[in-house]
């Protein structure tokens, strides 16, 4: 199963060191949208983002943290 990881970023970036086996890109999208609207209920991250990449390093998702993050 691929391993991706779940980056915070608001200009800076808050590595995910550990990162997450899911089984596609789809369930990493789905698992950072989740993050978000987590992040988005327990406070003010506006401008801030989850950026999911793989193992390589390349980006595959990128899901802004708002009030309306889905």
């Amino acid at each position: 199963m691929p391993r991706f990881f779940f980056h915070v970023i608001d200009g800076s970036t808050f590595k995910d060191e550990d990162g997450e086996n899911l089984p596609s890109i789809e369930s990493a999208r789905a698992h950072a949208a989740r993050i978000a609207n987590e992040l988005a209920q327990a406070g003010d991250y506006k401008g801030f983002a989850v950026k999911v990449t793989d193992e390589q390093g390349n980006e595959v998702a990128h899901v802004a943290i708002s009030k309306h993050a889905n």
